[in-house]
């Protein structure tokens, strides 16, 4: 890629790119091909990496200062020859793949595990869960309203009508529950018994919605639920950019 590195201390890093355009326009692409770099040594490492400052000078030169963390500060070992191959499936990948790195990255980099989990349940919404199926037939909703219809407190209600509403609408009576639809679609992605990941999802969403209520929960519960959704999210990704996949 052409850039310098220069370690600085063992959080942080400088590197440097002399460019042929005094374009910022290019040095912004050149920077942005750097950040894509990094996420992808951040996921590989399992550390977070985050560019802290950087500056275009007019000689034309780009020099970010770039910091990263772990569970301990060390240099992280250069990529493996496989890890430069997938490396070019990573930059061709889907915008889902690229949000889910980058997500990760920013939880290795997050201190408050209420944080970290509340990103990492984002990216299992936003990745596993789909559009619901309405819980009942056309026709089933209409047997259910012509019995209703016969009540003499509904019998010419308006409510009748939002019964209607109610009885149609996925979202407020689906086939099957959020957690059970994210369940099974990460059970078979990952080739995982169904009734064991929904039984742990279950339990994340509820320390997720204590956390965005404001109520404090167990920390050895927390850290569970946030190895789980870490273990798989990393999984998915991995199995994202084997070779042989062909769903980037």
């Amino acid at each position: 890629m052409g850039w310098d590195f220069k370690k600085i201390n063992d959080t942080y890093f400088e590197g440097n790119k002399e460019l042929s355009s005094t374009n910022e326009e290019d040095a912004v692409k050149e920077l942005e091909k750097l950040r894509t770099l990094l996420t992808y040594i951040a996921i590989c490492r399992k550390i977070g990496i985050r560019i802290e400052s950087y500056m275009i000078s007019k000689i034309p030169r780009l020099g970010p200062y770039i910091c990263y963390t772990g569970p301990q500060e060390f240099m992280a070992p250069p990529l493996t020859a496989d890890e430069l191959k997938r490396f070019e499936t990573f930059v061709s990948a889907s915008p889902e793949i690229r949000k889910l790195a980058e997500g990760l990255n920013e939880t290795y980099l997050l201190k408050s595990p209420q944080n970290r989990l509340i990103i990492l349940w984002a990216i299992t919404e936003a990745i596993f869960n789909d559009e619901p199926e309405p819980l009942l037939s056309k026709d089933e909703v209409e047997s259910i309203l012509d019995f209703a219809a016969k009540l003499p407190t509904l019998r010419g209600s308006k409510r009748l009508e939002e019964l209607r509403r109610a009885l149609s609408d996925p979202n407020r009576l689906p086939l099957k529950s959020r957690n059970r639809r994210i369940s099974e679609n990460m059970a078979k992605e990952l080739n995982l018994d169904a009734e064991d990941v929904y039984r742990n999802i279950q339990k994340t969403s509820v320390v997720v919605a204590k956390y965005r209520h404001g109520v404090e929960a167990e920390v050895e519960e927390a850290r569970s639920v946030e190895r789980f959704l870490r273990r798989l999210l990393e999984r998915y990704l991995e199995k994202r950019l084997a070779p042989s996949s062909s769903k980037n």
